[in-house]
């Protein structure tokens, strides 16, 4: 027999009636990927897929960046298509990496208690740039990914343009001279979503096309410019103090 009375069943089918999951989603801090099966069984209420497709809308219209995939599947989407739902959780799992840098570039920029100095130097004994500059060098690649990881090939056999990283440098910052510390996290946190969007558009092992890590195979790139990101976080950290 089973344990739960009657009471109880009847509660616990009250409350999965009245649960609206979609209303989480604006308490999610990183990227997401809605992963839908494309079909339903047959003989399928219309209601059923109309809700479906409302409850996509609701979750979209709280959390704009949303990616939606919408697989050629039946219910057990991991089962039917492996390779493609794995592609794109691969995808969002970059994307999350540089929010999850910009989540922290927030938490510094945004610290109570104190006053931080943001003209400290931050890289070497001071011919480096200061923590604000720093701060503004992450927030300008962070900025510029979605663009990288769009880029096309050159056209023909011509050859790709060295990429000269401190002329880009120093043009970037000074368009961020007037930028504060919680303006520059913000804008961390747009590139971020902007570079998810944009990986759901990617072909991950095709080459990528411009910046630095022009060359390797795009996800490759990715992981290398998430290392540069984080390297130079960790210089940040430490010249503002992590307490």
């Amino acid at each position: 027999m089973s344990p739960l009375t009657a009471e109880v069943r009847l509660q616990i089918l009250r409350d999965l009636y009245d649960f609206q999951p979609e209303l989480l989603f604006a308490e999610v801090e990183g990227p997401i990927l809605l992963a839908m099966a494309g079909r339903t069984w047959q003989g399928a209420p219309a209601e059923f897929v109309e809700r479906r497709r409302r409850s996509i809308d609701e979750v979209v219209e709280l959390r704009p960046d949303a990616q939606v995939r919408w697989y050629e599947s039946l219910h057990d989407v991991p089962l039917i298509r492996p390779a493609e739902l794995a592609a794109d959780v691969r995808r969002t799992a970059i994307a999350a990496g540089f929010r999850s840098l910009a989540r922290d570039a927030a938490a510094l920029a945004s610290r109570p208690g104190r006053d931080l100095d943001w003209t400290r130097p931050a890289q070497g004994g001071g011919d480096g740039w200061d923590a604000r500059e720093l701060l503004a060098h992450l927030s300008s690649t962070q900025a510029a990914m979605a663009g990288v990881i769009a880029a096309q090939p050159p056209a023909g056999n011509g050859d790709r343009p060295a990429f000269d990283a401190e002329r880009w440098n120093a043009s970037q910052l000074r368009r961020r001279e007037e930028r504060r510390p919680s303006e520059l996290a913000d804008e961390m946190r747009r590139g971020a979503e902007q570079a998810h969007a944009a990986l759901m558009q990617a072909d991950l092992a095709a080459e990528a096309s411009a910046g630095a890590f022009a060359g390797l195979p795009l996800a490759d790139a990715m992981e290398r410019m998430l290392d540069h990101q984080r390297a130079h976080l960790a210089e940040l950290e430490s010249a503002l103090g992590r307490g």
